[in-house]
């Protein structure tokens, strides 16, 4: 074909780019939220209880620095859990393996995949 000029082209931001922008999110944190949004639409929503409400909620980044939860605490918890909160708790990817991983290694904690 014939090239084009400079002029002919026109860039257009998308949904997810618009959401991305108005959210003030990176890039790389904006796909992880959406991600995790997709996912929720084909598994759908799980209702036994706010759990899972919560984490679609909480902030995925810690702007504030040096924020490392108490693992040792979470740990503990997990094991008093309900069987529908653990449930909640596998769909969003935790697990007592992650849970005692992180406990053990507080000054070296592994680094996850996604942000």
């Amino acid at each position: 074909g014939q090239p084009r000029d400079r002029d002919d082209y026109a860039l257009e931001i998308t949904a997810l780019g618009h959401s991305c922008i108005g959210s003030g999110l990176d890039p790389i944190h904006a796909l992880y939220v959406f991600e995790e949004i997709e996912k929720t639409r084909h598994s759908g929503v799980c209702v036994h209880n706010a759990l899972f409400l919560c984490y679609l909620c909480a902030p995925i980044r810690n702007d504030g620095g040096n924020i490392e939860p108490n693992w040792e605490r979470y740990y503990d918890v997990f094991f008093v859990l309900s069987a529908p909160k653990k449930e909640v708790a596998q769909l969003i990817g935790i697990s007592e393996r992650m849970l005692g991983e992180y406990a053990r290694h507080r000054s070296r904690r592994p680094t996850p995949t996604t942000p």
